[in-house]
């Protein structure tokens, strides 16, 4: 008795169990479904390439010209140079930071006078210089490269040199390795020594590099949304920045991402810059974000 009536209970569950597999399949199937469609969409859909728009602003309608610089024999750094109306005046020379190029200086440019050179170049493995996974990104480097541009050019003084975030801190270890070479600096987003997250942000530049690269073969509209995801407040500083952002995404090499930031934590070590910030003689201004995850405030006082 127990036996027959305890049979049609167990049918029922068994039924229910499968009608409950049933509906788990094909919500599987219709999750696998959208998953390939998305990813589908992503490498199927066309690659809209820059310019587009107006931007990047053509080089000539800001009044620059560009060259190419050899600085070893297989590296050149792409250069772009406006012109000065007071030979006398020592130019103004802009370092972008790491993941950027030198349009991240782009609007700032046409607010300067036209008495001074305006001179801004990609760091190597930026931009539209050269870019190989095998070659030098380290501190000795960049300094070495940005000696090599100014002898180029003849420029013997700099006028003001601005750095951003890794280009700041080639700008003042480069004033400190040539102190008669610079008259003023401007830092934005700088340190004397590694912060204290430095473990973290060297784990995050790995990540981002391995991901970097297939978002660089993704179209645009895609480069642009995880441009958005990556920098807080994009959207908010306007729509040149947010092309910014995705346009230098496209340009950089992701291998040389985690060797510059190392290069980077390697070149904030006590000691060295123990040594050269005092030899410093510029006239020096700091501009900090209450907010940099790179290189906080409070570890940069």
């Amino acid at each position: 008795v127990l036996f027959r009536s305890t049979r049609p209970t167990s049918l029922a569950t068994m039924s229910r169990a499968r009608g409950c597999c049933k509906c788990c399949s094909i919500c599987c199937l219709l999750l696998a479904a959208g998953i390939l469609l998305s990813v589908l969409a992503v490498v199927c859909w066309p690659y809209t390439p820059f310019p587009q728009e107006g931007f990047p602003t053509p080089l000539d309608e800001l009044g620059f010209v560009s060259h190419r610089i050899k600085v070893e024999a297989d590296t050149d750094l792409f250069v772009i140079v406006r012109p000065g109306t007071d030979k006398t005046l020592a130019p103004i020379v802009f370092l972008h930071g790491v993941m950027d190029s030198g349009r991240s200086f782009e609007k700032l440019w046409p607010r300067l006078s036209t008495k001074r050179q305006i001179v801004a170049l990609d760091l190597r493995g930026h931009g539209d210089s050269s870019k190989r996974c095998g070659m030098d990104y380290n501190m000795d480097t960049f300094l070495r490269d940005l000696k090599t541009v100014l002898d180029t050019l003849q420029i013997d003084k700099v006028g003001c040199l601005v750095g951003h975030s890794l280009g700041s801190v080639i700008s003042w270890k480069f004033a400190g390795a040539y102190p008669d070479h610079v008259e003023r600096l401007v830092l934005i987003g700088t340190a004397p020594y590694k912060s204290s997250n430095w473990d973290a942000v060297e784990a995050q530049s790995k990540l981002i590099g391995a991901l970097i690269g297939w978002l660089q073969t993704s179209p645009r509209w895609f480069a642009e949304i995880n441009a958005e995801s990556m920098v807080a407040n994009v959207s908010d500083m306007g729509h040149w920045f947010y092309d910014t952002c995705s346009f230098q995404t496209t340009k950089w090499a992701p291998c040389m991402l985690s060797k510059c930031i190392a290069s980077l934590g390697h070149g904030l070590d006590p000691a060295p810059c123990k040594r050269t910030i005092p030899a410093i003689t510029a006239t020096t201004r700091i501009i900090q974000g209450e907010r940099d995850t790179v290189f906080p405030p409070a570890d940069t006082k």
